[in-house]
């Protein structure tokens, strides 16, 4: 077969996301079409189970064209058991109602969650919104249990107004029932499709078929397609209805001319038949013989002016006969087709074609060009699945496959695997070729390294030229370094969030933990976290309502679909801390039993909670046993942090069984360790544990000052709740460090489980200062009195040191204030402009664990644009009067831009949010002024809005409608005028809204709608 002129399918993709057209005898059936209607106005999704040739695509059409609803189509194929592609397909039919969902689409991928969160991120993607999505064929799914599962949890997830057809002859493999209890999902059966003897009526009249009715109803049962093909006894008493191959073969296949069937048979492989797609298969002359079928109007086959579509039933025999009558020209056929899909750049169809008529050397070369798209939506499941039909041999032989092995095996938990595969490859020198074929690949070698980290870092010294492992590497060094380790910066972490936050809370950087959460506008979330460790931030910040409300929102099946261990280890200790050490036991039996099912490795880990739950029950013996293992795991594997973790709690153990010598020695040797690593999570509760060991041991002094550098840690940290449950485990401890008089233990005892430093700006206690950074003359003020700060690298420390109250660590602040100098040199300016501040302002800063830089407890710190924030977020909970007042307030702070004379990054950004915040709240006051009557303040804000964007036609509204009030037409028309001369600079008009305030009816008030309960910018 001559391949010279093959041309790429520039069809095949979009044919999938079109509507496959119409027979040219489909009729209308008001009756389906009513039904349709009804159900969906009861339900979100119609699930259209039914036998082929039912009616179901037909009939989806034709009730999306009468109700006029706006069509997104799917149709699937057998590739789109890969879940991941399937979602592929889905964003592409949603794209022109969705714009940017494919952008979503990368961006979830890249997180690497599982179809199931994809196909969340999908629906909520979509705006409400009147859309019809239909997705054919989903019977080529229904034994795929992931893919119908992220259907499921698609339809779970859809907004109101989005209305869904399901189309699949056969049930498919996911419940119904919570569906179905909700109220989502209803059903349209064989029943509800059978043809009616009016519809049957209509249908033979269309073809001008004189078949009787009755008799046709009897013998087709009132079966669609069997009505469509005439299925009714033919002259001479043969009745081919029977059996329905034999019907097609006689009736409509046996007719055609020779050429004709041979071109049936050779483009049946095909989807979708374009001329160019038959012209590439079958050669010059198919031109013809496309056209020639085309117009003969094939019983349930449906063509438009580019392609022709074969009905499922007629494909189906057109394949078999192929198969049975030439079986070498169908795998020739195919072996072509696979080609094609190659040259078209189709990769994972070619591979999927080649794989199942067993040519896996031929599939080499496809498998490797569509590997990076695999790896680009972490679709791991269809790696394996194609190494596996390759084979090993085929497999190592690629280092492309071999880099798109090495994650797939990480992801499915086969870590002994990959590890091994990792070692042969370093040992014969193979492994850089393979890093070579995708940057991102050192991360996961990395990663699968996770229980063998000092071999991780070795391999991450080695290879990690780029620097592209940064979340790796600090999760190994954290979790096994002696010394402290700084966390990697920013937040472009990828899919490796789940090291990144791992470590965050390793190091007990509880806040940045608990940053990695959906915000509030969020919640309660529709889509599952990707990891629950930002969630163990809030359990151990004391936020336990918060953080119980989260969990519970969190589906079920999205628990058991991803991190299933994880998710059990976050409910232990998230029971322990709500005082339920039973429940927490059985989830931590649950997570230990997990990871040992699916190797993950994790159970040193998880048998520290579930030692907690034991030593809170009372069962000290079997929690030391318990502990002594994941001591000795951890340490055996070079994992100091976990290793601490379990001498914290079997110090604690040993207290309890009044070994106290033995458990000083081993907690110092802990809390050395923890402290010398900055390793921070459980060194609050070991620091304590220690205090108290050292009061048995009769050194009362030595255990206060221990209890004392306890109450520092959690400070840093940020939260109390570690150390409030450490002292409820020691009360004799706790009882002697109340009776000092000193307030921090009562305060730890009885106060907030957060800590917030500095939000009583107004408390008497202390220095009162105030950052003053708005205007040409920025300044800090002491009590009242401006100090004449002049140096503005002093005012630029001051700032940002005041919008973060609990401290930031010394080389962040350097590397803010001074980007453009080396460590050294600003290390060295760093230390003047503390110096000036101090000898000039009387302002100390004090140096907290960790090289963290804080302002002095001695002070009370505030700032003119925090104190703007303030008052705008209160502002909405006020009404009229009071709530214009609070806004005038709030803008009053604002008396020129933020630090002006600055050009670091930082205050460009905050320099920019806080004119977008005054911008707004200008426009907010004039609008709210206007309410209230109070003209002369609306007129004054309106100017001020447009000293900031001459283009706010909001802005020129107000204006408009104060010359109105007052009777000032000649005004208004002016300002009008006005709009009109600045919008024309940008290409704009004003709306019809806005000129409608000039020709307003005498007796209509002139007011612009204003919103009443938040600001909103019109611009």
């Amino acid at each position: 077969m001559d391949l010279s002129s093959a041309r790429p399918l520039p069809t095949m993709i979009r044919q999938k996301v079109v509507p496959p057209g119409l027979p040219a005898t489909a009729i209308a059936r008001p009756r389906l079409d009513e039904l349709y209607t009804w159900l969906l106005e009861e339900h979100d999704a119609l699930a259209v189970f039914a036998t082929a040739g039912s009616g179901k695509t037909i009939q989806a059409q034709l009730f999306a064209a009468r109700e006029q609803w706006p069509l997104a189509w799917l149709t699937l194929d057998e590739a789109d058991g890969s879940a991941s592609r399937m979602l592929s397909y889905l964003a592409r039919a949603l794209r022109p109602y969705v714009p940017g969902i494919e952008a979503v689409l990368e961006s979830a991928f890249a997180t690497e969650p599982t179809p199931e969160v994809v196909a969340a991120l999908l629906a909520e993607a979509i705006e409400s919104q009147r859309l019809l999505i239909v997705i054919d064929q989903c019977e080529v799914i229904a034994d795929s249990v992931t893919s119908c599962s992220v259907l499921e949890s698609f339809l779970y997830c859809l907004p109101g107004g989005v209305r869904v057809l399901l189309l699949s002859r056969q049930e498919m493999k996911f419940s119904l029932g919570r569906l179905l209890l909700h109220g989502r999902i209803g059903r349209i059966s064989d029943d509800d499709l059978a043809v009616t003897a009016d519809e049957a009526q209509l249908f033979l009249t269309a073809r001008d078929d004189t078949t009787e009715v009755s008799a046709c109803l009897e013998r087709t049962n009132g079966w669609f397609a069997a009505v469509a093909f005439g299925a009714a006894p033919q002259p001479g008493g043969h009745d081919l209805a029977r059996d329905f191959s034999s019907y097609i073969a006689a009736e409509v296949f046996d007719v055609l001319p020779p050429d004709e069937r041979q071109f049936l048979l050779d483009t049946s492989i095909l989807d979708t038949v374009s001329v160019d797609d038959a012209i590439a298969l079958c050669g010059n002359g198919a031109r013809a013989q496309w056209h020639t079928v085309r117009m003969r109007h094939l019983p349930a086959t449906s063509s438009t002016n580019d392609i022709i579509v074969y009905h499922p039933c007629f494909r189906s025999f057109l394949r078999e006969h192929l198969e049975l009558t030439d079986p070498e020209r169908l795998s020739r056929l195919r072996c072509v087709h696979a080609e094609l899909l190659c040259r078209a750049a189709h990769y994972e169809d070619a591979t999927e074609l080649l794989l199942e008529i067993g040519h896996p050397d031929e599939a080499i070369s496809a498998v490797e060009s569509a590997c990076r798209q695999l790896i680009d939506r972490s679709d791991w499941t269809t790696v394996l699945r194609w190494t596996d039909a390759l084979g090993a041999e085929r497999t190592r032989r690629s280092p492309v496959l071999l880099g798109a092995l090495i994650p797939a095996l990480r992801s499915a938990r086969r870590l002994e695997e990959a590890r091994t595969l990792i070692r042969e490859l370093h040992a014969d020198g193979r492994l850089a070729d393979v890093l070579a074929t995708d940057g991102r690949l050192i991360t996961h070698v990395a990663w699968t390294m996770l229980w063998r980290p000092q071999e991780g870092l070795d391999l991450l010294d080695r290879y990690d030229t780029a620097g592209n492992a940064a979340g790796a590497r600090y999760m190994l060094e954290v979790t096994t370094s002696a010394e402290p380790v700084e966390p990697v910066r920013g937040s472009g972490w990828n899919e490796v969030d789940r090291l990144v936050s791992w470590g965050l809370m390793v190091q007990g950087r509880l806040d940045d933990l608990v940053a990695m959460l959906p915000t509030e506008d969020r919640w309660p979330p529709r889509t599952p976290y990707t990891t629950p460790h930002p969630l163990l931030g809030l359990v151990w910040r004391g936020e336990l309502d918060r953080a119980k409300e989260l969990f519970d929102q969190v589906p079920e099946e999205f628990k058991r679909h991803i991190h299933t261990d994880l998710w059990y280890y976050l409910e232990a200790w998230l029971l322990l801390a709500r005082d339920d050490p039973q429940g927490a036991l059985v989830a931590a039996e649950q997570a230990i039993a997990h990871s040992r099912r699916t190797h993950f490795g994790f159970e040193p880990v998880f048998q520290i909670v579930y030692a907690e739950a034991l030593l809170s029950l009372g069962r000290t013996d079997d929690a030391v046993a318990v502990l002594t293992d994941s001591i000795e795991t951890s340490r055996f594997r070079g994992l100091r942090a976990y290793e601490e973790w379990g001498q914290t709690l079997l110090g604690h153990a040993l207290l309890l069984k009044s070994e106290d010598t033995e458990a000083a020695a081993l907690l110092t040797s802990c809390v050395d360790a923890m402290s010398g690593a900055n390793r921070l999570l459980l060194l609050p509760a070991a620091t304590i544990f220690l205090a108290e060991a050292h009061r048995r041991l009769g050194r009362p002094e030595t255990s206060l000052e221990i209890a004392d550098h306890a109450y520092q840690i959690a400070k840093l940290m940020g939260s109390f709740f570690g150390l409030k449950r450490a002292l409820d485990r020691v009360p004799d401890l706790r009882a002697q460090l109340l009776r000092q008089g000193d307030s921090k233990w009562r305060r730890v005892t009885n106060g907030p489980n957060l800590i917030v430093k500095n939000r009583n700006p107004d408390s008497n206690d202390g220095t009162l200062v105030l950052i003053q950074p708005f205007g040409a003359a920025p300044d800090i003020h002491v009590n009242g009195r401006p100090v004449g700060i002049r140096r503005l690298k002093m005012l630029e420390l001051a700032s940002f040191l005041a919008a973060r109250p609990s401290g930031v660590a010394r080389d962040d602040i350097i590397m803010q204030l001074f980007p453009d100098s080396d460590r050294n040199h600003a290390s060295n300016h760093f230390r003047q402009v503390v110096h000036q501040l101090r000898k000039t302002a009387g302002l100390t800063l004090q140096r907290l664990p960790a090289s963290r830089i804080a302002w002095s407890d001695s002070l009370s710190v505030d700032s003119a644009d925090r104190q703007f924030e303030r008052a705008l977020n209160e502002a909405p909970e006020l009404a009229g009067e009071a709530r214009l007042s609070r806004l005038r307030e709030a803008l009053d702070q604002v008396v020129g831009p933020y630090l002006l004379s600055s050009d670091l990054e930082w205050v460009s950004d905050r320099r920019f949010e806080l004119d977008v915040m005054a911008e707004d709240a200008e426009l907010e006051t004039a609008r709210l002024a206007l309410d209230l009557d109070d003209l002369d303040c609306a007129r004054r804000f309106a100017e001020r809005v447009l000293v900031r964007d001459v283009y706010s036609e909001a802005a020129y509204r107000v204006l408009i409608a104060v010359d109105t009030a007052i009777g000032a037409e000649t005004s208004a028309l002016a300002t009008y005028r006005r709009a009109v001369a600045a919008l024309r600079e940008i290409g704009l008009a004003p709306s019809e809204a806005t000129a409608r305030l000039l020709r307003r009816p005498p007796d209509q008030p002139a007011r612009p709608a204003t919103p009443s309960s938040r600001r909103v910018s019109v611009r």
